[in-house]
């Protein structure tokens, strides 16, 4: 089985999604709900028929993340929900797949950093490089975090406990931005101020930090400039 082209497989997904919305009026029985099992049966079948063959290929990788999709998928649906059923199908492959594909994405840039805006997505990311928790399931930037059924929206596994657990707001939360802030700094403060320097005030400023005015600003980082600066500070530190 080759790479999985997660555009394809979404793009089919959402196909398949609005044709069950047309049936919304339906009366839901047990050959309805079946219905839902072989909207997925058909799924399984398209994607190892290699409809959504990308170019390169890991075949165990691969096969083992779309296992243990197809493992969590069945036990979290509302199956009187055509919505749900494809959804949570399309949101499970996807999970499955971004971690299949972890270690083969680049490192951001520093102008990808700064582009971020505060939410959840760079939340995820200061919790995966800079505080270590993993397992992430999908995340919605619309909400700080929910749960329906089994089913979790922005949690991951906390290195602390081991636990699953809502993502910190370490990007709007001051007492959250200081959590990630004492990280790096137990790390290496001078890269961690030096990055927080080029964030306040522009890279080309970096190494000019003893205006006292200048300092008062770095005291007064926002939760947003704090997370970007640690990101900062640990892609350069594994450089």
């Amino acid at each position: 089985m080759s790479e999985i082209d997660r555009e394809k497989l979404v793009a089919w997904g959402r196909e398949r999604l609005n044709q069950l919305k047309k049936n919304r009026d339906v009366r839901v029985t047990m050959d309805y709900v079946d219905g839902y099992i072989d909207a997925f049966e058909e799924c399984l079948h398209e994607i190892q028929s290699g409809a959504f063959d990308a170019d390169n290929s890991e075949v165990q990788r691969l096969r083992s993340a779309i296992k243990k999709a197809i493992s969590m998928w069945p036990n979290t649906c509302d199956f009187a929900d055509p919505e749900d059923v494809i959804e949570k199908m399309i949101a499970y492959l996807n999970e499955a797949l971004s971690g299949a594909r972890k270690k083969e994405e680049p490192s951001m840039t520093r102008n990808e950093v700064l582009a971020l805006k505060p939410g959840r997505e760079l939340d995820a990311l200061v919790a995966e490089k800079v505080m270590g928790w993993v397992e992430f399931s999908p995340i919605d930037p619309t909400i700080d975090f929910g749960v329906h059924g089994k089913y979790r929206w922005n949690y991951a596994k906390d290195p602390k406990d081991s636990k699953q657990k809502p993502i910190p707001l370490y990007s709007e939360d001051i007492a959250d931005a200081f959590e990630a802030e004492t990280k790096v700094i137990e790390k290496d403060p001078s890269m961690y101020v030096h990055a927080l320097a080029s964030v306040v005030f522009g890279h080309s400023q970096v190494q000019d930090i003893s205006d006292v005015r200048k300092m008062c600003m770095l005291i007064h980082a926002t939760p947003e400039q704090r997370c970007k600066a640690a990101l900062l500070a640990v892609m350069d530190g594994d450089e």
